[in-house]
């Protein structure tokens, strides 16, 4: 009862701000409930409305409320002359006018008022707690509202089909953009029954102010999205951190080691990959003078949460992994990527991280072949090569080339007629382009030994609706084609959740002793187990961080070698075979190199050693050139890939 008293002013402005018939509706509720009222409370105390009958029945109580209620009591009273009653009809008119309408047009002004105070973000409800806060709009937003309720799927859809509200998390949204506009494009994208559970505040991320009023202290999880049009995006969303961190700590009454997610989005590539090299000051995430945190940062970025969902084994169900045939003699991958925007950077720097098999043996045919085309290459070139300086000479087993092209470059379209006919390339063309019509014109009119074989082509379009719907459900000629890079995709609790990741982390000694380890029969041990597992995730850098996420990324990849293997031995479950487990290690250990160096780490060089400072690593060798300890860190990550898999399954 007290949660329904508290929620009242929620209900009144739904109410309010709602349809025409809506109103009405509300309106004669309120007038028969009056009526019902005042009529038990005449038939209560034997109150006689018109003060002389005592004998009154129920229907003649009634008249007698709806007279008073609509001030008509003067009209039935039994004057005997015909003046008196004109009169008496003259003096209610004008009060009615004057008293009743005045009435009414203050009322409706304070309606009105209120309601242009809802449709312009300037509500704020006090009593919200267990809720979900983005701060920021973005056209992700509709993404992440999308997943947040999904994750609720089971307690809002009853047996019957209908929605029950009652039980769906409450979001509020605060943008410093046109409130009306953010409504309806959110509103035109989900249900009735979501839209309820909304709430959109007007505000500024970097005001203090505003940011008290989402009740930070009591919300369930937080995500800094920043609004599109802002100047300094990035800045001013990890800037939010520290104003975060204040208000929880000043306004929570937290159990010790409780820590609120919030997930910070980057916008930009370069900026993403700098907070992955840099330590967030403590008081970025605790509120001062307090020891520990009392948040938990967690980055991340649009573009490479796609790349992520294409290829990693976080894959989303429907695309072919880059390896999409066994690895096997000559086989080679060939990704084809055309547009060096945010997009196509994302693509290039995932696979990058990904593309590390087992048939790779030393030769530059059994090198996995990356070819980015881009007509302002020229431009965009040293720019990338600043950025990232060491990938050409610490990444054996990549080769990366750079185009000065359009697609429709007859030197462009030779290359991909050639890559498509070899019969050794698995070939992928990930059409990046940002324009969606420019980038499935190109996507459909590639060469067509691209489409006769089974190369994949991805083409980035904003909504999968329309064109890229129909194209999805092509199965003839563009069977092979897939659209990507929806903004109704790109941000999912599975993409951010780091359970795999705080798992390895927290039972890495364990998993790297010569004595094995069982990785099914030591989940958690208990909750204690589990708290320090978080404890210690929290404590680490957050390089060291990505480290670990980048890993279960690439489990895809040697669960595809282990398949293939067991599926051509016939046998369902068989002991790795020493040669492959040797490959696989070795693919894992030039799989630790590329991340490395992707992240701005070096190998060292003579009479260096090991510096975090300056990213120098003396173990960014060829894999023959490791000790035996430390072949065995490798041959334990892949080792227990698959006990692994199946806890998290």
């Amino acid at each position: 009862m007290k949660r329904f008293f508290k929620s009242l002013p929620e209900r009144f402005d739904a109410a309010i701000a709602g349809s025409t018939g809506v109103l009405i509706v509300w309106l004669a509720v309120a007038v028969a409930l009056s009526a019902v009222m005042f009529l038990g409370i005449s038939l209560l105390f034997d109150f006689s409305i018109f003060g002389s009958s005592a004998d009154e029945d129920v229907w003649s109580r009634m008249q007698g409320v709806i007279y008073h209620l609509f001030d008509l009591e003067d009209l039935y009273m039994r004057q005997s002359g015909a003046g008196i009653k004109l009169f008496t009809i003259a003096v209610t008119f004008v009060g009615m006018v004057l008293l009743n309408g005045m009435l009414i047009t203050t009322i409706s002004n304070i309606v009105s008022r209120r309601v242009a105070d809802i449709n312009e973000g300037r509500v704020r409800y006090r009593a919200l707690a267990d809720h979900y806060v983005i701060i920021g709009y973005s056209r992700t937003a509709i993404c992440l509202i999308d997943d947040i309720f999904s994750r609720y799927d089971a307690h809002y859809r009853e047996n019957d089909g209908r929605h029950s509200v009652r039980h769906l998390p409450k979001i509020v949204i605060m943008t410093g953009s046109d409130v009306a506009k953010v409504r309806s494009e959110i509103y035109s994208h989900t249900p009735l029954f979501v839209e309820r559970r909304i709430f959109i505040y007007s505000g500024n991320i970097e005001s203090m102010e505003h940011l008290e009023r989402l009740n930070i202290h009591t919300a369930r999880e937080v995500f800094v999205l920043g609004d599109v049009e802002q100047y300094g995006r990035d800045s001013k969303n990890l800037a939010s951190l520290a104003s975060l961190a204040v208000l929880r700590g000043a306004m929570a009454r937290r159990k010790e080691g409780d820590v609120l997610r919030v997930n910070v989005q980057f916008d930009r590539m370069p900026s993403y990959s700098n907070i992955q090299m840099l330590a967030i000051p403590h008081e970025y995430l605790s509120y001062p003078g307090e020891r520990c945190h009392n948040l938990y940062f967690r980055p991340f970025n649009f573009y490479e949460n796609w790349a992520r969902l294409l290829w990693s084994d976080y894959a989303m169900e429907g695309y072919a992994p880059l390896d999409f045939c066994p690895m096997v003699g000559a086989r080679h991958v060939h990704l084809f990527i055309i547009g060096f925007n945010r997009m196509g950077l994302a693509l290039l720097l995932e696979s990058l991280r990904l593309c590390h098999y087992t048939n790779y043996d030393g030769t530059p045919e059994t090198r996995t072949r990356i070819t980015v085309v881009d007509r302002q290459m020229a431009e965009l070139l040293p720019s990338f090569r600043a950025r990232y300086p060491y990938i050409d000479e610490q990444i054996e087993d990549v080769q990366v080339e750079f185009v000065a092209a359009d697609a429709d470059d007859e030197r462009v379209r030779a290359m991909l007629d050639e890559a498509a006919r070899d019969e050794n390339e698995l070939l992928t063309v990930a059409v990046a382009l940002h324009d969606p019509d420019t980038s499935l014109a190109t996507a459909l009119n590639l060469p067509e030994a691209v489409y006769r074989s089974e190369s994949k082509v991805l083409v980035r379009q904003e909504l999968q609706r329309g064109l890229g719907e129909v194209l999805d459900r092509d199965t003839a000629r563009h069977r092979n084609v897939k659209v990507f890079g929806m903004l109704t995709a790109g941000v999912s609790g599975g993409l951010l959740d780091d359970e795999r990741p705080i798992f390895i982390n927290h039972n890495y000694e364990k998993m790297c002793r010569l004595d094995g380890f069982d990785a099914a029969s030591t989940p958690y041990a208990s909750d204690d187990e589990r708290r320090k597992a978080h404890e210690s995730w929290i404590a680490l850098s957050e390089s060291a961080r990505w480290a670990n996420r980048y890993q279960t990324d690439a489990f895809g990849g040697y669960k595809r070698a282990l398949q293939h293997y067991r599926s051509t031995c016939g046998i369902a479950t068989a002991q790795i075979p020493e040669p492959l487990y040797e490959a696989l290690a070795e693919a894992e250990h030039r799989r630790w190199v590329a991340e490395r160096t992707v992240a701005g780490w070096r190998a060292a060089r003579e009479g260096e050693g090991r510096d975090n400072t300056f990213r120098v690593h003396d173990m960014i060798v060829p894999y023959a050139q490791l000790s035996d300890e430390e072949r065995a860190k490798d041959r334990a990550v892949v080792g227990n890939v698959e006990h692994i898999e199946r806890l998290f399954s």
